[in-house]
């Protein structure tokens, strides 16, 4: 494992720190002087001035730069009738004028404007963290025209914009300038030249941009710089000599570039280094070469960082031996790691009293006899401090595993993960990270990608194919390698979601969310060497067959991963991912406690696992995770309390493990060592328990909370004297949450320092709110301040007092704000009023409604719902958008009859309470991101309806229970892969079910019959198989039958016609096997049956003379009558039945088969046909039912009175009619050779046991089983014929042989395993391009003549 620093905010993971900040110095002004000017011409000079050329004002000034950065937009924008020097956010001011200006994350865009930097005494501008494009300097000669002078800028600080250049910096700013801080923006190309006139620079931050091309000798120029910072660019080249002139450097970083080559001798000269760091290269495409420099006249020298290279040689035995004798005593870290280095670990580093170093992936054959002697005895007191302690612990295994004996991290950091003996051996290598010899992978990286496309569905499945589509026509990855594909240069690096590194073109992130992957990810996905960030999230992938992380680990570079929403259950091989800084697994199924193996992930800063099903306790071993920032485990069901271990972890900003059901108390001792705290949540509205006891921390030492949710517990107490006191920024948002909970005392006064603020607390057992908040205006979004301006109390705005109450539990400005009289309420904050004068509203009786819905909005998420999330944070139940009350009046708190919430934005669950609900008869979830269990569901007499369509429900237990359900509504959802949940099947009240889209498997039910009540049964689009049963004849009710889109197939059983009220039937776009076929139904005595939708399968036969008789002959002119009837892309023969006259209307579609007549009879003037179409045409009437032999148009038929059935190309009838032989054409189709070859050999070859998909049909010859084309949807160009085992046989080899070698395209014939078919060569040479020929286990009986096939290149 890499050693490497935390870096302080503005320069992420450089190495070392120096992102940020200025210095407050005296300003400098230099003025220029003009020796060869006399005092008169001066004059001259000055009076010469264009008019109106005098200064702007500084306020003007101000008001410029916001203009240019849209500060109209700010979150706390500048009140241009107020003064800047004491009433502007960001703005301080010395004697009046503004010397500092610090605007970071204002989501600013925009250029800078020109005018700031002549503010006359400004030497700090803090704009990080915006959007800003333009620093503006490349406009300042326009500003000075006009009589204005550079102010004495010293400090820039535009960390993590936007900015692409630096022009006129040099020019204007290079007598002042110390600190300029541009990591993080969108700097390319070489570094830029203004760099390098900024002769005062102290501080140069330009990390993480896009910066290439060498590095400019004329670095050297800037001989004042104390810290540079070149860390995650793209830098190529060698480090030149004139490095060597920065001889105050103390801190230098060019780590993750392109660089290469040995280092200069002349850093020997840098004797004021404190820190050099060019690690990890060699992951980035580069990698310096060399032996190690000594680096032995450096007194400050203690943190050396060249990790990732491809250095050789020995270490030095006076590396690092010029270190001042007051710094051997310090923390050194040298990082060597992954490099080439040779020989052993020199004894002279025992000078070092606390050493931690890294040397994991060389070839060092072993540490000097001085050092076992000293240090390889655990508790030798010579160690003292190295390896941070742990040589004190497990010996020289902490620094490397000795041969034969191996770990994930190459030594021994923990007890629980010790060095392992090595059954295969580890070939004598110290350090080892893996057991046995490391085999390698030589597959390229395009290969690697094809085969993560063809094993992940990419030409079927992927929604987005950009790039990729070049190679759907592969078998296997190998294939890239083929002639055929070679010449068209696929570039991997301009595929969908993948980004490469323009120098050396490897690939660093691929980014396919939500695209439609399924399947296992190959493990040749971990051999890209350079891939640092990988997004599958939305997908249906597994990284191995055990639904764990694969071989994740064998990826070094990665960096940043997200697979929320995959199929991953289990933590396996997780832990080998050592390098990993960002973790997103949201939405997964663990179902289990958290593995350990997590912890290993020591670099980690980001985790990220929401909704994931993680049970019981944090484990302990959290502190091993030191340089994590963030950990988000809500919406899980952990117990347990909350470790005390994150105080251990001093980097943590962002805590969130809400939603969970966790106990004990907040440590508050813990809490007092994250000095980086910003964010903590805690709130559990779905607890079973108490949830969090135990008095509220002060949080006194946070200095930078903005966020504190502890809602929804059963917390003690009262609101600490010092609570919040050590926050820094006052004006900016403060949220607390502290609801919900018994809370006592009164909210204290010292909160009057915040101006901003949002300070929930209703529901407690808080006495009242300390007078001096009473005029907190400014709290609640100004909500306070509008109170008092309608002559309310200001305090009452924060909480209703004692003796009064509201739907709120405090006073708005609206209507209904008012907290109303209710002498017996103890407490302030009540949302209703206590009669009982217990202290403690009967929520049962008089608020159930309202806790119920109110539980919803928390546990869904309601703060971030996208819709209707305003109303439903305060106010009666009956007013909350979406919900539906029995009385119709919106101030009601009851009789809640529906709830319809359909894309408002709800995540997680939705609580099983709702069913408790006594009037509920509707529920729509549709469209949004939650689940909802059935349990309770007994409970809800009334309900009728529930649509969750779009959501992310994973089952339908206990759903049966439903005691009047009668329609329900689960398209679009999570399901798990598996048939038709056989618990749908017992809902006997149920009429409307709709199942569609959720990839349900296997055939339906014969248990179908039980549904006596059903009237509509919608499931399209799954993935169902089989026959449609029989038993939907005993459905009676049975309206609606759709089956659309699914995998089904056999015949259309004539049972269908009994069902007495079915209307619709659409049965169209089955997938697979050609759909259903045999032929088609008559359904005489239907009588209600008027939409049917048979389209895009195999039915044969000719349509029956009595089909749908009943319906024909009624003479029923409602609305039955009006048929709809779509037959199209079959393989329909015959005529259409002249009987269809007697329909009263009729909408007909039967496009695309081999119809060969329309009755005259049907194309009268009867303006109910086709649209009444055939009664608007004066001539040809019967093209508006079909578009007759040797005609096609668009839809087969004529569908407007302008566009007519256009003739096919040809000179004669015949002709014309070759191409378009039947009626209903939607194009003209020559019929090609190729075609025509085809279906002789579907005649001579084919059996009754053979796969025939398409053969014979109308479908493209392209898409026929067996034959493939550069373009599928093509009637011609086979390349290949593939009709391995499939029952084929001949007696006449001569014809079939010929005919198959006629094909003048064919690459591949494969019709191996079909021992009834032989075939013979005299015509083997005529396709020009034969190169494989698959004849194994047939008939063959002789080769002669296999000669004539000169491009042969392998015959089986």
């Amino acid at each position: 494992m890499k050693e490497f620093r935390t870096m302080p905010a503005g320069q992420r993971r450089a190495g070392v720190g120096g992102g940020g900040g200025g210095r407050a110095t005296p300003p400098r002004r230099r003025t220029p002087s003009l020796p060869s000017l006399s005092a008169s011409l001066l004059l001259l000079l000055l009076a010469a001035s264009p008019p109106g050329a005098s200064a702007l004002d500084q306020k003007t000034k101000l008001l410029k730069l916001k203009a240019s950065l849209d500060g109209d937009n700010w979150d706390q924008p500048w009140d241009e009738s107020t003064n800047p020097c004491s009433d502007w956010d960001g703005i301080a001011c010395e004697n009046g004028h503004v010397v500092s200006i610090d605007l970071p994350g204002k989501d600013a865009p925009g250029e800078v404007s020109p005018h700031v930097y002549t503010l006359p005494k400004l030497k700090r501008l803090n704009l990080s963290k915006n959007r800003i494009t333009g620093l503006g300097t490349d406009k300042l000669d326009d500003v000075l025209q006009d009589g204005e002078r550079v102010g004495p800028i010293e400090v820039i600080d535009v960390t993590s914009n936007r900015v692409h250049h630096l022009q006129g910096l040099g020019l204007h700013l290079g007598d002042t300038l110390e600190e300029l801080h541009m990591t993080d923006n969108n700097m390319k190309r070489n570094m830029p030249p203004a760099l390098f006139n900024l002769k005062k620079l102290r501080i140069l931050a330009i990390s993480e941009n896009e910066i290439d091309g060498t590095i400019d000798t004329r670095i050297g120029k800037l001989t004042n710089l104390r810290e540079f910072y070149c860390y995650g660019n793209k830098v190529t080249g060698t480090i030149p000599s004139e490095i060597g002139n920065l001889k105050k450097m103390q801190i230098l970083t060019f780590a993750e570039n392109l660089l290469t080559g040995p280092l200069p001798a002349e850093i020997q000269d840098m004797t004021n280094l404190k820190t050099f760091s060019v690690h990890n290269n060699a992951n980035h495409g580069g990698s310096h070469t060399g032996p190690l420099p000594k680096f032995d006249k450096h007194p400050y020298l203690t943190e050396v960082l060249l990790d990732g290279n491809a250095f050789t040689g020995t270490i030095p035995s006076s590396f690092l031996s010029g270190l001042d004798s007051n710094q051997t005593s310090n923390k050194i870290s040298i990082g060597l790691s992954d490099n080439k280095l040779t020989g052993t670990l020199p004894a002279e580093f025992l000078e070092f009293d606390s050493l931690v170093l890294n040397v994991v992936g060389n070839d060092l054959s072993g540490l000097d006899t001085g050092i076992y002697g000293k240090m390889c005895d655990k508790g030798a007191p010579e160690i003292g401090g190295w390896m941070g302690g742990l040589l004190e612990r497990f010996g020289c295994d902490s620094i490397l595993c000795p041969p034969d004996y191996w770990n994930s991290k190459g030594r021994q950091e923990t007890e629980d993960e010790p060095c392992e003996e090595c059954g295969d051996g580890t070939d004598g290598k110290l350090g080892a990270t893996a057991c046995g010899s490391d085999t390698g992978n030589d597959m390229s990286e395009l290969e690697i990608l094809a085969e993560f496309y063809l094993s992940l569905g990419g030409a079927t499945d992927w929604d987005e194919t950009e790039g990729w589509e070049a190679m759907n026509g592969m078998e296997s990855y190998e294939d890239v390698t083929l002639p055929a594909y070679a010449d068209l240069n696929i570039d991997p690096c301009k595929f969908k979601g993948v980004v490469c590194e323009s120098e050396s073109n490897k690939v660093t992130e691929l980014s396919l969310p939500n695209n439609g992957l399924e399947g296992l990810v190959p493990p040749s996905l971990w051999d890209l060497g350079s891939l640092r960030e990988l997004d599958l999230s939305g997908n249906e992938v597994r990284l191995d067959r055990d639904y764990g992380f694969g071989d994740i680990g064998r990826c070094t570079s990665l960096r940043k991963v997200d697979l929320s929403s995959n199929d991953i259950q289990v933590f396996t091989g997780l832990g080998k991912a050592t390098n990993l800084r960002h973790l997103t697994v949201d939405d997964a199924y663990f179902w289990s406690e958290i593995d350990t193996d997590i912890y290993k992930l020591t670099n980690l800063q980001t985790w990220h696992m929401q909704f994931s099903g993680l049970k019981g306790k944090i484990p302990d071993g959290l502190s091993r995770m030191t340089r994590l920032k963030a950990i988000n485990l809500y919406g899980n069901e952990l117990k347990g309390t909350i470790p005390t271990e994150i105080g251990l972890i001093p980097t943590l900003w962002h805590i969130d493990f809400s939603e969970n059901d966790m106990t004990g108390t907040i440590p508050a001792g813990a809490i007092k060592k994250l000095p980086e705290l910003a964010k903590f949540h805690i709130h559990q509205s779905g607890r079973s328990g108490d949830g969090i006891t135990g008095k509220l921390p002060s949080f006194a030492e946070q200095t930078k909370l903005k966020l504190l949710d502890v809602s929804s517990n059963m917390m003690t107490g009262s609101i600490p004297a010092d609570f919040l006191s050590g926050v820094t920024d006052t004006d900016e948002l403060m949220e607390i949450d502290i609801g919900y909970n018994q809370f006592t005392g009164q909210v204290p006064d010292s909160l009057k320092r915040f101006t901003n603020m949002r300070f929930e607390a209703v529901k407690n057992r808080i006495s009242g709110v300390a007078p001096g908040l009473c005029s907190s205006r400014g709290w609640f979004n100004g909500e306070v301040g509008k109170v008092i301006d309608q002559g309310g109390n200001g305090c009452a705005a924060i909480l209703c007092p004692k003796g009064t109450y509201n739907d709120y539990g405090r006073a708005r400005s609206n209507n209904d704000g008012d907290c109303l009289d209710c002498p017996t309420n103890q407490y302030a904050g009540s949302t209703g009023c206590d009669a009982n004068g217990d202290g403690v509203v009967d929520d049962v009786t008089a608020n159930l409604e309202k806790n119920i819905l109110d539980k919803l909005f928390i546990s869904t998420g309601g703060k971030n719902w996208t819709k209707g999330g305003d109303s439903w944070a305060d106010g009666p139940v009956c007013g909350y958008e979406g919900v539906t009350c029995i009385s119709g009046d919106t101030s009601a708190n009851e009789g809640v009859t529906e709830i319809n919430v359909a894309g408002f934005g709800l995540t997680s669950e939705i609580p099983t309470q709702i069913y408790q609900l006594p009037m509920l008869k509707k529920v729509d979830f549709s469209n949004n991101a939650v689940d909802l269990g059935f349990d309770g569901i007994a409970s809800a007499t009334k309900l009728e309806w529930i649509y969750i369509d779009d959501a992310d429900l994973v089952e339908v237990s206990g759903v049966s229970d439903a005691p009047a359900l009668t329609k329900l509504h689960i398209a679009r959802n999570s399901f798990p892969d598996g048939t038709i949940p056989s618990e749908l099947y017992d809902i006997s009240t149920i009429e409307s079910l709709a199942i569609g889209f959720n990839g349900f498997s296997g055939s339906i039910s014969p248990d179908i019959a039980k549904l006596k009540n059903l009237k509509e049964f919608w499931a399209g689009n799954n993935d169902i198989t089989g026959s449609i049963p029989t038993e939907f004849s005993q459905v009676p009710q049975l309206v609606e039958l759709v089956l659309s889109g699914n995998r089904m197939s056999g015949e259309i059983p004539n049972e269908l016609e009994n069902i007495d009220a079915l209307k619709l039937l659409h049965l169209n776009k089955q997938r697979d096997f050609g759909g259903f076929t045999g032929p088609l139904p008559s359904f005489k005595n239907a009588q209600h049956l008027h939409n049917l939708d048979f389209s895009k399968n195999s039915l044969t036969g000719s349509i029956p003379d009595d089909f749908m008789e009943s319906v024909r002959k009624s003479g029923s002119h409602d609305i039955y009558a009006y048929d709809s009837i779509d037959i199209s892309s079959n393989q329909i023969t015959g005529d259409v039945p002249a009987d269809w006259d007697d329909f009263v209307g009729l909408f007909a579609k039967m496009d695309n088969n081999r119809i060969t007549g329309v009755p005259g009879v049907l194309c009268d003037d009867d303006d109910e046909f086709m649209e009444g179409m055939v009664g608007q045409l004066s001539e040809n009437k019967c093209d508006a039912i079909l578009c007759p032999p040797g005609t096609f148009a668009e839809l087969g038929r004529q569908a407007s009175v302008d566009v007519p059935c256009e003739q096919c190309p040809g000179d004669t009838d015949a002709q014309r009619r070759e191409q378009a032989p039947y009626y209903g054409s939607l194009k003209c189709k020559p019929i090609s050779g190729e075609r025509k070859i085809l279906e002789q050999l579907y005649d001579k070859i084919f059996s009754g046991n053979s796969e025939d998909k398409y053969w014979g049909s109308e479908h493209p010859i392209c898409s026929w089983y067996g034959i493939t084309c550069d373009d599928e949807s093509a009637d011609s160009g086979i390349t290949e014929i593939k009709l391995e085992s499939n029952a084929l046989s001949t007696d006449d080899p001569d014809a079939v042989s010929k005919l198959f070698f006629d094909l003048p395209l064919l690459e591949r014939l494969n019709i191996r395993g079909n021992e009834g078919l032989t075939l013979t060569f005299d015509n083997v040479g005529k396709p020009q391009h034969l190169e494989l020929l698959q004849l194994s286990a047939t008939g063959l009986t002789s080769i002669d003549g296999i000669s004539k096939a000169t491009k042969l290149k392998e015959l089986q």
